[in-house]
């Protein structure tokens, strides 16, 4: 370790901290891209099966989209107003993620 800046943390560990992160992040990204395009190519022949065009099944998933964000604000609204996300009686499932020592 150098203790030239003062810091008992090197400067190069930091950079190498940086370079962990957005090596994470491309390797995050590569895998969602994957999965994604495999759950397409799945959603697309289930709808060749059923002799549906590649065109009417792209507007159904993003109407699915839609309705469901517009759908989802009220419903954790009421979640929120009954049980206060993040308590006891129904906990966040991220809270607490990356504190334990």
């Amino acid at each position: 370790m150098s203790s030239r800046s003062g810091s008992a943390i090197p400067q190069r560990s930091a950079s190498l901290r940086v370079a962990s992160i957005t090596n994470g992040s491309a390797a995050t990204e590569s895998v969602v891209t994957a999965a994604i395009g495999g759950d397409n190519l799945q959603d697309l022949k289930c709808g060749q099966l059923v002799g549906s065009t590649p065109w009417k099944q792209q507007v159904m998933q993003i109407l699915g989209v839609v309705v469901a964000a517009f759908a989802m604000a009220p419903v954790l609204n009421l979640l929120n107003d009954a049980y206060h996300i993040g308590s006891k009686a129904l906990p966040a499932p991220q809270k607490g993620r990356g504190t334990e020592q």
